[in-house]
């Protein structure tokens, strides 16, 4: 239970200073046996971001179907979501969409629009879809917020992937019928993904796939170029078609669905499945929001832990006094250690009208730092918000997996003046030996 810890986190924050997530920063260790070769490697530091704000969801769909009633329910019973559902067009009880900035509105506004960390768009009317909209989507997602789209079988989003959006929907339709499904399969790019482990042990997941519930039928499409394929719906004749796609756009990410039949995972297992997928697929869609504010500035970092030699992205937004953004100030990243300045990072603005900036830094050595802002026209005591991060390298080579390391049993090999043979060349060995068995010494 880690709510006592974050409590006490929180109030030991400068004053004015609040918290988005709370970093703990927390060690794990073993006690040493006789003989080990490697005392270090028997602790270990970690870190651990507890989220203390309430993400939001919005939901936008053309009919009450079971895949948005679910998702629905699952985050609204969830106390870190709050979700705004707008379903309109006929059928519905709101035959024509109303726009606005209150909840059960299509967003009209930028600003309306950004107030949601991430937005899954269905099978909305097409003719109730405006060029404004999509110009307002695409800002969305090209300023970092996160789009799911979720195909079905009324053909509404190939209307919009064809004509209001097509470079924000990352497939292309061939215009064929619906493949019948027999499974879904991860691709090797989805294998290395989180989103798709639902399991745990990862040499296991494609039998785990193939033994969800398939949705019936799958949209025939392929997915654009520079877009990433993370799993694919199977036919029984081997078929494939592209089922689950991603790219980035600007700042933001894009998933696709080709399907919307998830809720059968749910068949004798409740939530164990569908809720998981869906929570990291919204993880992995969504920008990590910023880590601590106070009156002027937030800023955040994509990671609290680095390996030496790695990149920190930095977000910052800035306001003044009245709450408005301020986009045209000289901005710096400030990393300190020990109560000094080790390097300083200028930010470039991101979008001015929004008071945003980002910037990288450049490859870091270990230790661990606060980063802090820097701003023109701001006195540098009343911007106070900091967040930390660590820098260091875990793995040492009493660690190292050497059965399963063919590089390293070759060296050792080498080294000692032998020969490297896998276990499938077994019958090699016998002509290896040969040499040494036969003749006089």
């Amino acid at each position: 239970d880690v709510e006592s810890i974050v409590q006490q986190s929180q109030n030991e924050s400068p004053r004015g200073v609040r918290r988005s997530s709370v970093v703990m920063d927390l060690r794990a260790a073993v006690e040493p046996i006789s003989g080990d070769t490697n005392a270090t490697n028997n602790a270990m530091p970690f870190r651990v971001a507890a989220s203390t704000r309430d993400r939001k969801l919005l939901i936008l769909d053309g009919s009450s179907r079971w895949e948005t009633r679910y998702l629905k329910n699952l985050f609204e019973r969830d106390p870190a979501w709050t979700v705004d559902k707008v379903l309109y067009g006929s059928g519905t009880d709101m035959p024509f969409v109303k726009r606005g900035e209150t909840s059960g509105q299509f967003p009209n506004t930028r600003e309306a629009m950004a107030q949601y960390d991430a937005i899954i768009l269905g099978e909305v009317p097409p003719d109730q879809f405006s060029e404004t909209d999509g110009n307002l989507l695409r800002d969305f997602v090209t300023r970092g917020g996160g789009l799911i789209v979720i195909d079905g079988r009324y053909g509404r989003l190939k209307e919009l992937a064809q004509s209001t959006l097509p470079e924000l929907i990352p497939v292309d339709y061939l215009g064929q019928p619906p493949m019948v499904v027999e499974s879904l399969r991860p691709s090797r790019m989805g294998m290395d993904h989180p989103v798709l482990n639902l399991w745990g042990e990862k040499d296991e997941l494609p039998e785990f796939w193939e033994n969800l519930p398939p949705p019936p039928v799958a949209t025939a499409i392929e997915a654009q170029e520079g877009s990433e394929v993370w799993a694919d719906a199977v036919s029984k004749n081997s078929q494939t078609t592209p089922w689950l796609v991603t790219r980035l756009f600007g700042a933001g990410r894009v998933f696709y669905l080709a399907t919307d039949q998830t809720w059968r995972w749910r068949y004798k297992v409740g939530d164990r499945f569908h809720a998981r997928f869906w929570n990291q697929l919204l993880l992995a869609v969504m920008q990590p929001p910023y880590s601590a504010s106070d009156d002027y500035v937030a800023l955040g970092t994509d990671k609290i832990e680095y390996n030496s030699g790695d990149s920190s992205t930095v977000r910052v937004r800035l306001q003044d006094t009245q709450g408005k953004p301020v986009g045209d100030a000289t901005v710096d990243a400030l990393l300190i250690a020990d109560d000094r300045v080790i390097t300083t990072v200028p930010l470039a603005v991101d979008d001015p009208a929004r008071g945003t900036y980002r910037g990288q830094t450049p490859p870091l050595e270990q230790g661990a730092f606060d980063v802090r802002i820097r701003a023109s026209g701001f006195d540098a005591s009343v911007l106070q918000a900091t967040t930390p991060i660590w820098v260091g390298k875990r793995d040492t080579a009493e660690l190292s997996r050497v059965s399963l390391d063919a590089g390293g049993l070759k060296q050792v090999a080498e080294a000692a003046g032998g020969v490297y043979l896998h276990e499938s060349s077994a019958e090699e060995i016998l002509d290896v030996l040969r040499p040494l068995s036969n003749g006089t010494v």
